[in-house]
């Protein structure tokens, strides 16, 4: 049959020439034992079309060819969640940032505005970069370093323990040893302050008068937060003072930080408006000021908005759960 023919020569032509003999055999026994079984459950030959539409069935040939080869990947399924993951923190914590920050000086800073096709040039070829060195860094791996290797070898006693499916209040340990050490770092920095000594219109207003206003207060936060982690880290289960502790911290925070919002908004705006007004190439000192103020009022509306959030989730938690004390306190 013609199309069983063509169907063959498309098939071999995706195939290494030592294959090609053998894998053509095989096929063709089953496509005319198909075909045979076919015409005896209709009483007569089949027709082209019909011939066509078991072709159809068994695919392209280029992908019925690539079932008789090697299967090969760049990456393969042992590394490729942990390749996916890094494009993602690169997208997190550069990408994004960048947009952010180059978006905010196209706002405020006109002399940005004559470089945009320049700028948007630079990222893209950054993030070309980027994901270039990081596809062969993980194809490298994959290839020299035995990743498949790893995916096939284990050992069962090596699991994890079987932990509880229903016990709620279970705190993992790492997650409070994450927590206390996130608390320790921002304490040590906001003690030391940098930014303190530093000119006004370098600086900005904000963040200095907001770092002497609340200074012990969110240090006690911090510290709060910091003494429940490590109490979480022994006790490694929820208790409703616990939870009532965070949901006020939190909301505690959100309150500092959506009042000194409220209070230097107008200021800043205004602020703002002026630099705008002037329309200069070069900004003027001051100007540096206005966007650091502007830059720290949105971070202290996002700090606000997400603990406000965290206070409401744990208030939520603590009135919700009724197995406070009882199957995790014995297990732990």
């Amino acid at each position: 049959m013609e199309l069983v023919d063509r169907y063959l020569q498309a098939v071999r032509f995706w195939l290494p020439r030592e294959q090609q003999d053998d894998v053509a055999r095989e096929l063709t026994d089953d496509i005319l034992s198909e075909i045979e079984d076919e015409e005896r459950g209709l009483g007569r030959l089949m027709t082209e079309t019909e011939v066509e539409t078991v072709l159809k069935r068994r695919g392209r040939p280029f992908v019925v060819a690539n079932r008789y080869l090697p299967q090969r990947h760049l990456i393969g399924p042992l590394l490729f969640p942990m390749y996916a993951l890094v494009l993602k923190l690169i997208g997190l914590v550069y990408v994004v940032p960048w947009i952010i920050v180059w978006a905010f000086l196209l706002a405020f800073v006109p002399s940005y505005r004559g470089h945009v096709a320049r700028d948007l040039g630079t990222l893209w070829s950054v993030v070309v970069q980027l994901f270039v060195v990081v596809t062969i860094l993980f194809a490298i791996l994959e290839q020299y370093f035995g990743a498949t290797k790893l995916l096939m070898e284990w050992d069962p006693r090596r699991l994890p323990a079987v932990r509880p499916q229903h016990d709620v209040n279970r705190i993992p340990r790492a997650s409070s040893v994450a927590q206390a050490l996130a608390n320790l770092i921002f304490i040590a920095w906001w003690a030391g302050f940098p930014l303190a000594y530093v000119p006004t219109f370098i600086s900005g207003n904000v963040w200095p008068e907001f770092h002497g206003r609340f200074f012990v207060p969110v240090l006690f936060l911090a510290a709060t937060t910091a003494a429940v982690a490590v109490v979480n880290i022994v006790r490694p289960y929820w208790t409703r003072l616990r939870r009532g502790i965070g949901a006020a911290a939190s909301g505690a925070m959100a309150a500092i930080a959506g009042w000194e919002v409220l209070r230097d908004q107008a200021a800043v705006r205004a602020s703002l408006a002026r630099f705008a007004a002037l329309h200069a190439k070069t900004p003027p000192p001051w100007a540096i000021g206005t966007i650091v103020d502007a830059s720290v009022l949105i971070t202290l509306i996002i700090v606000a908005i997400v603990c406000a959030i965290a206070c409401g989730v744990e208030i939520y938690r603590a009135t919700a759960s009724s197995t406070y004390g009882t199957t995790s306190k014995l297990r732990s």
